[in-house]
């Protein structure tokens, strides 16, 4: 592999597929790999070379292509890692700052990718997990063709909206219609807008690795639309009319300041303090994949993924209040809690964590 930023010596998908050696890019489809491709680089680097050292801001991940690399504790232990180890599979240093220093022992070719733009395409191919819900079919279709404003309320993430806040999103929703075919939303396209179904059905429609699927349909009183905005990205997926009618669209200036903010809350360790004081019990949660959190940081925590965390809400308890780590990026932590609440789930994201010793 050369440069990748400049274009790789073989084909994109071979490039593609080299990246799924490695975790937690292994995760990602495709398509959000080739995105990722754009924010990676390959370094090669003489032997006696330092990657990076201990102490220092982390804003990307290294992994070890070929060659051979000593990792360096705080007490100066070396732990010698080759290419061709299982170990070599994951990030060099997972922490950040970094907890440990990373030499070259030998010519070694390092693969360098950004752990925003990481970031943001696991938060986009995870949310695509939560986006919707399959409809359910019945008699109370009619009532909803109806009332699309009670269907929205009865929901439980509406429920925590403050009365005044709930007033002004009505009034800022803005009536569009569509025909029967009119795409919404496209995959892949920025966030703007939250909608809800007034009348008529759509289409779910996710695009994986050039196969257009149809993962659920919608209908009225359902919404769609919020995870782009909460997570700041791109649709992860096209939403199409099957049928004609009326959607309510809600801009994302509108969405975040009268329903997330109000929603997903920060918390701050003196806060969280005196909700213990006050008899809260409080469960820490981490939402990332498991390759992503240190061994240093799983004690205490209860670890469920965003992909698993709809299937695992069986586990949560509704007298608890989990307070999601941000560590894997505040754009995951905010879509957490937001889907914790929207499950009727009492959920904070911890503000700043103390700096490692």
């Amino acid at each position: 592999m050369t440069d990748v930023e400049n274009g790789l010596d073989s084909a994109v998908d071979q490039d593609v597929e080299y990246l799924k050696q490695f975790e937690p890019l292994n995760t990602l489809s495709d398509s959000h790999l080739r995105e990722i491709l754009q924010h990676t680089e390959q370094l090669s680097l003489e032997q006696g070379k330092m990657l990076f050292k201990r102490g220092q801001p982390s804003k990307n991940y290294y992994y070890l292509m070929d060659g051979h690399v000593d990792i360096l504790d705080s007490q100066y232990q070396v732990t010698p890692l080759s290419s061709g180890d299982e170990r070599a599979r994951q990030p060099l240093d997972n922490d950040d700052p970094y907890m440990f220093s990373a030499v070259t022992t030998s010519s070694a070719l390092i693969l360098k990718v950004s752990k925003d733009r990481l970031d943001l395409a696991l938060t986009w191919n995870q949310a695509g997990n939560y986006l919707v819900e399959e409809f359910d079919e019945g008699a109370e279709n009619h009532t909803l063709e109806n009332d699309w404003m009670s269907c929205l309320l009865g929901s439980p993430i509406f429920l925590q909206v403050p009365p005044a806040n709930l007033q002004q999103l009505f009034v800022k929703f803005k009536e569009v219609s569509y025909g029967a075919g009119s795409v919404v939303i496209t995959q892949g396209d920025p966030g703007d807008d939250f909608y809800v179904i007034k009348s008529g059905r759509a289409d779910v429609i996710k695009d994986r690795d050039g196969q257009k699927i149809t993962v659920a349909q919608l209908g009225p009183g359902q919404y769609f639309g919020e995870e782009a905005l909460i997570g700041d990205t791109v649709r992860n997926a096209t939403v199409k009319m099957s049928s004609g009618g009326t959607l309510m669209k809600l801009g994302k200036v509108d969405f975040k300041v009268l329903l997330e903010r109000p929603v997903v809350n920060f918390v701050s360790y003196q806060e969280l303090k005196d909700w213990q004081a006050a008899g809260e019990t409080v469960n820490f949660l981490d939402i990332r994949l498991p390759v992503e959190i240190p061994a240093s940081e799983r004690e205490g925590r209860l670890i469920v993924p965003l992909p698993n965390l709809r299937a695992r809400l069986d586990i949560l308890d509704h007298d608890t209040i989990y307070v999601i780590y941000p560590d894997g990026g505040e754009r995951r932590a905010t879509l957490g809690a937001y889907l914790l609440s929207q499950a009727g789930y009492r959920a904070a994201v911890l503000e700043s964590q103390p700096c490692h010793s």
